[in-house]
């Protein structure tokens, strides 16, 4: 399964870090961190191309 994690928030820290490396094992997972990167039209071609979208 493919999944892309967006951030936006400084919040995500410890936790979210060890869901997208348990989730890495099995799992095709990438990152778009919405406070260093305002490239939209990327983030939709990648929200388009995953199965599972987490925003956090």
């Amino acid at each position: 399964m493919k999944i892309l994690y967006i951030l936006h928030s400084k919040e995500a820290g410890g936790t979210l870090k060890t869901m997208i490396e348990q989730q890495s094992i099995d799992n095709d997972v990438s990152v778009f961190d919405l406070r260093e990167n305002k490239d939209y039209k990327r983030l939709l071609e990648m929200i388009e191309k995953n199965d599972k979208v987490i925003s956090w």
